[in-house]
C-alpha cells in the first residue's frame, strides 16, 4: 500500500477500492447502505461511516491490500456515531454558512423579479446582480474555509478513529503535531479530494439534465458514492501515516503523540 499509494506518487489511488478478493461484494454492500440512507434517515449512513473508519485504520497501519470485511457490525455503528458527531462539530457551521448564502441569493432573486414586475427595471437588475455577486463571493470564501477546515478536521477525525474515543477529537495538542509534520501532504490531498468531487458533480449534472440518461442516476450514485468513500478513506489514512513517518514514529507510538 505504501509503495503504490502515497501523496508523492498517486498511481494506485483510483485502483485502491478494487484491491483484494471480493472487492465487488464489499463495494456492493457499501452502495446499498448509501442508497438505503436516502430512504431511512441516518441509520444506514452510520454503517457507511463505520466502514470508512475501518478502511482508514487499515491504511494507516499499512494493511490496505484488501478492503475490510463486513462483519464487525457493532463497531461500525459506534464508529459511525462518532463520525456523525465529529461531522456536526466541524462541518455544520460551514453548511449553515452555505445555506444562509443561498437563502440570501434566492431572496434577492425573488426581490428582483418583484421589482421587475413593478416596472423598476434598474432596481431589479441591481438587486439580482448584487445577489449574484454576493453569492459568488460566499462560494469563494466557503471553498477557502472548507480547505482550511479540512486541514484541521482530517487529522482530528483520523486521530479519533485510531484512538476509538470521541474525546480524542478535542486533544488538539496530539493531532496538531500531525498537521505540522505534513501540511503540504494535507493540502495536496484536499485539492485532489475536491477535484474528484467536482468531477463527479459535473458528470452527475450531465446525467441529470439529459432526459434519457437521468434514469441511470440511482445506479451512478450507488456506484460512485462507495467508490468516492473508499478513495477519501485512502487519502485520509495515507496522509496521516506519512505524517507519522515524518515525525519518526511508528503507527503504534504515533497514537501517543
Amino acid at each position: 500500500m505504501r509503495e503504490s499509494f502515497s501523496i508523492s506518487g498517486m498511481k494506485g489511488l483510483f485502483l485502491f477500492p478494487l484491491r483484494g478478493k471480493e472487492w465487488g461484494r464489499k463495494l456492493l454492500y457499501l452502495g446499498l447502505f448509501w442508497l438505503a440512507g436516502g430512504l431511512v434517515p441516518v441509520i444506514p449512513w452510520l454503517f457507511v461511516g463505520g466502514y470508512f473508519a475501518a478502511v482508514v485504520r487499515k491504511v494507516v497501519r499499512d494493511e490496505g491490500e484488501k478492503l475490510p470485511e463486513w462483519q464487525d457490525w457493532n463497531r461500525f455503528i459506534v464508529d459511525g456515531i462518532r463520525l456523525l458527531g465529529a461531522g456536526l462539530i466541524f462541518f455544520l457551521p460551514l453548511g449553515l454558512f452555505f445555506s444562509t448564502a443561498f437563502s440570501l441569493y434566492f431572496g434577492t432573486s425573488i426581490a428582483g423579479i418583484a421589482l421587475a414586475r413593478g416596472g423598476k427595471e434598474i432596481a431589479s437588475l441591481l438587486t439580482s446582480f448584487g445577489g449574484l455577486l454576493f453569492y459568488g463571493w460566499c462560494l469563494t470564501v466557503g471553498m477557502l474555509l472548507s480547505l482550511l477546515l479540512g486541514l484541521v478536521a482530517w487529522p482530528a477525525i483520523t486521530y479519533m478513529i485510531l484512538e476509538e474515543r470521541f474525546s480524542a477529537l478535542f486533544e488538539v495538542k496530539a493531532w496538531w503535531k500531525i498537521v505540522r509534520a505534513n501540511p503540504g501532504g494535507y493540502l495536496i490531498a484536499m485539492f485532489l479530494f475536491w477535484g474528484v468531487i467536482i468531477a463527479f458533480q459535473v458528470i452527475s449534472q450531465g446525467f441529470f439534465f439529459t432526459v434519457v440518461l437521468c434514469v441511470f442516476l440511482p445506479v451512478i450514485y450507488a456506484v460512485a458514492m462507495p467508490y468516492l468513500t473508499l478513495i477519501t478513506a485512502g487519502l485520509v489514512g495515507q496522509v496521516y501515516r506519512e505524517s507519522l513517518e515524518a515525525l519518526g514514529k511508528t503507527v503504534s507510538s504515533g497514537m501517543e503523540v
